[in-house]
């Protein structure tokens, strides 16, 4: 099976249209597959996996910190890997934070805790409410 009838959208080479090249034009009518985003060795999308570089300016205690967690405690592979576990960690508990808060700023709102009153009401047969 020849790669450029796979992957790329342009005719079948001439040198393909000999007997032992015949499925090649099999290939040719099916949709190409866009290799872009794809890692050069193992086939992997590496969309979320593409890096940005960027410098910031850390406390010396912070980056021995990272270091620490990278070498001694093993909480990651490398050093950008605790950075973006910690980011990510960060992220996810302000999410919650938020989101707690606005349930609690909901559950303060008279037109909110009437919307509620009246969906539980709606519901409040066993069959289609669950227990």
């Amino acid at each position: 099976m020849r790669f450029t009838a796979l992957c790329s959208t342009d005719s079948v080479p001439p040198e393909t249209t000999s007997p032992q090249y015949a499925d090649a034009a099999i290939w040719q009518e099916r949709p190409s597959r866009d290799v872009r985003f794809l890692h050069v060795k193992s086939g992997s999308r590496t969309l979320d996996r593409v890096k940005i570089k960027r410098t910031y300016n850390l406390n010396e205690s912070t980056v021995r910190r990272v270091r620490e967690l990278a070498g001694e405690y093993r909480v990651s592979e490398t050093q950008d890997g605790v950075v973006e576990k910690a980011v990510e960690r960060l992220y996810q508990e302000e999410r919650a934070r938020q989101e707690a808060e606005a349930w609690t700023s909901a559950a303060e709102d008279p037109e909110f805790m009437a919307e509620m009153a009246a969906l539980a009401h709606d519901f409040e047969d066993h069959d289609s409410w669950p227990a």
